[in-house]
């Protein structure tokens, strides 16, 4: 999760810095034209909106990390599900957890915390979080407990 988060600050971030950049340039090279007029009040204004932009993306980061801190608090072992792999796929890269509390829920490679441990087998004992994606519930940060 804190993953996924951070790329979609860095890239909210990078969006706001490159329109930040695109301001101060037409502003600074004139051969680079759209209509802005030339006058200290101009270079003024958009040096403040370049400002407000690099603010706002500082902002960005720091509200995206905030409610990624509160996500990963919230997986806390009391949140967190017991079950079973159903079937895995390595070559496809997912599966089906069962749940013990009845159930299946997909699983990705991606969500297994030992991302060098790639053999899984069916009937395996994991703990897990459940999120949800676009396509419905989804189990993350799964751990196997038996090797």
């Amino acid at each position: 999760m804190n993953g996924k988060f951070l790329l979609r600050s860095m890239a909210a971030s990078a969006v706001l810095a490159c329109v930040a950049a695109v301001l101060s340039i037409t502003a600074i090279f004139p051969q680079f034209d759209i209509a802005i007029p030339r006058t200290f009040s101009a270079y003024l204004v958009l040096t403040i909106l370049h400002f407000v932009f690099i603010l706002l993306g500082g902002l960005l980061v720091f509200w995206l990390m905030r409610n990624s801190a509160a996500t990963v608090a919230q997986s806390t072992s009391k949140n967190r599900e017991l079950g079973s792999i159903k079937w895995f796929d390595v070559s496809k890269g997912f599966g089906f957890i069962t749940r013990d509390s009845g159930g299946d829920v997909f699983v990705h490679i991606r969500s297994f915390r030992d991302k060098k441990r790639r053999i899984f087998r069916d009937g395996q004992r994991v703990e897990f979080i459940i999120t949800k994606s676009r396509r419905g519930p989804q189990a993350d940060d799964v751990v196997t407990l038996d090797k």
